[in-house]
């Protein structure tokens, strides 16, 4: 037992070292650059990665996907692990008086889906997600006001006007809109604000380079983010844009300030939760103040998220 154990950990440790050696060689080639421009009198940004500036630039409505990616990005949202574990399962859906199951195939075969089966997914999970915005939207006013006859007419009057919002769009064919309101990843409006702060951040926060895929993590798909040092690169599934964000740009902080300490820390990290079970015991460092994984996300990313708050707030009031 001692040996398989030693042979355990000597490998762990060579393979950290490999690492180690390959992160810093690399992330030095990965410094991404930016460049601040001016168009139409505004303020705009370029980063190195044409993709990169392309999302930004769609998040806060200054671009739209096209018609195509926006298809696309439909089908990995419905083939996400949380959203296919949904509509694998019987459930009652609003409009969908039925508790058969909304999709029986493989998650292979959904991300080849026709547009029609497509869309036919998307009319009932586009209800479901008025509906619960209104159901929140009710339970956020009556935790904050005491409930009264005319407060439950107004919640449910906001209600009412989401689901039909839908229905119309549903009955008018406005496909591209509802593939819009189902992925929320695109602004109705340009937030220039906001625009300006998450530039800001990603200047403060290591300028990573951010890439939209399916099963972004590739240890958990599960996860839906995933960072890697050695090309100083976010990727994320597009539909969990800020969420992944903000998790994944607190490790490019890391690296940006001190990439051969970072670099070193993690090494230890995954050394010692190596033997029994790597991913299990890596996975209790999150939790454990001093370690990198706790650093990133217990501490850097709280500060990242009030940063952005603070600075929309400034740039607004300019």
């Amino acid at each position: 037992m001692k040996g398989f154990l030693f042979i355990g950990v000597a490998a762990s440790l060579l393979v950290a070292i490999l690492f180690f050696g390959f992160v810093q060689v690399s992330y030095s080639l990965f410094r991404w650059n930016y460049a601040q421009l001016s168009k139409n009198g505004e303020i705009m940004y370029s980063h190195q990665d044409p993709g990169t500036t392309k999302f930004i630039e769609v998040m806060f409505g200054k671009d739209q996907l096209s018609d195509n990616t926006r298809l696309t990005y439909v089908r990995w949202k419905l083939a996400s692990s949380e959203e296919f574990k949904r509509i694998s399962q019987p459930h009652l859906w609003p409009g969908y008086q039925s508790e058969e199951r909304l999709w029986t195939a493989s998650r292979e075969h959904l991300l080849l889906a026709s547009e029609g089966e497509v869309l036919r997914l998307v009319k009932v999970l586009a209800l479901d997600k008025a509906l619960s915005e209104a159901k929140n939207t009710i339970n956020s006013t009556f935790d904050t006001v005491p409930l009264n006859p005319n407060q439950t007419s107004t919640a449910l009057k906001i209600q009412e006007r989401n689901i039909s919002k839908i229905k119309g769009l549903i009955t008018q064919n406005q496909n591209q809109v509802l593939y819009r309101y189902y992925l929320a990843i695109e602004k109705d409006q340009p937030d220039q604000a906001g625009y300006q702060a998450f530039w800001a951040i990603m200047k403060q926060y290591g300028n990573p380079r951010i890439v939209l895929t399916l099963d972004a993590n590739p240890i958990n798909s599960a996860k839906y983010a995933f960072y890697a040092a050695h090309t100083n690169t976010v990727y994320i599934e597009p539909y969990k844009f800020w969420d992944g964000i903000k998790q994944e740009m607190s490790h490019s902080k890391q690296f940006n300030d001190a990439p051969h300490q970072t670099s070193l820390r993690f090494i230890k990290s995954l050394v010692t939760s190596a033997w029994p079970s790597p991913i299990a015991k890596y996975e209790q460092t999150y939790d454990i103040p001093g370690e990198p994984e706790y650093d990133a996300h217990s501490v850097i990313q709280p500060e990242l998220e009030s940063e952005f708050k603070r600075l929309s707030l400034k740039f607004a009031e300019k």
